[in-house]
């Protein structure tokens, strides 16, 4: 699961993001993605693709896009998971369930979904930077994580590689 983030000063704060690999298959930096999303740095790599910072031109909107492994693309079943992921994740409506605003599959072009964009740390780094988390944090992190998953909808997304944004810490503000 890939896991987005919460507010802290008005960024959003992602749990969990694969690291970044320098051997992309996929758009290069700058690229245009469906005649509208300008594509920025590799954000991170998963199993089934990668995920980039972008712009959306015509609103000047910083979003990110995962894209499908190209390598994927030609697979009928894996583009068809990687759409239901988008159509399930867009259809849900939660404070801890990142955004999902567009799909687009041009010709000659990847499969890719557009979603809000979210900044800050992972909790990988978190947990690496502080070497300790407080029981109590865990267990906030945990329930706001829970109550993402249970919201109505979430149970389409099984199986799939979204889209939950992580909680608020106890020395953030939630929203």
């Amino acid at each position: 699961m890939c896991v987005g983030g919460a507010t802290m000063g008005g960024d959003r704060l992602p749990l969990a993001m694969p690291s970044p690999s320098s051997d992309s298959t996929g758009p290069q930096e700058g690229s245009l993605l469906g005649g509208r999303y300008r594509i920025g740095r590799l954000l991170g790599r998963g199993g089934m693709g990668a995920v980039y910072e972008a712009t959306q031109e015509d609103l000047k909107r910083r979003v990110a896009v995962k894209v499908l492994d190209p390598a994927l693309s030609s697979d009928r079943a894996h583009v068809e998971r990687f759409r239901r992921e988008a159509l399930a994740a867009a259809a849900l409506g939660h404070p801890n369930i990142v955004t999902v605003t567009d799909f687009q599959w041009p010709p000659g072009e990847v499969p890719f979904l557009v979603m809000e964009h979210l900044t800050g740390q992972s909790l990988g780094e978190a947990i690496e930077r502080e070497r300790h988390i407080s029981t109590v944090r865990v267990a906030f992190i945990a329930s706001q994580v829970l109550d993402a998953l249970a919201a109505p909808g979430t149970d389409a997304l099984r199986g799939t590689t979204s889209l939950v944004k992580s909680p608020p810490s106890e020395n953030w503000r939630e929203t």
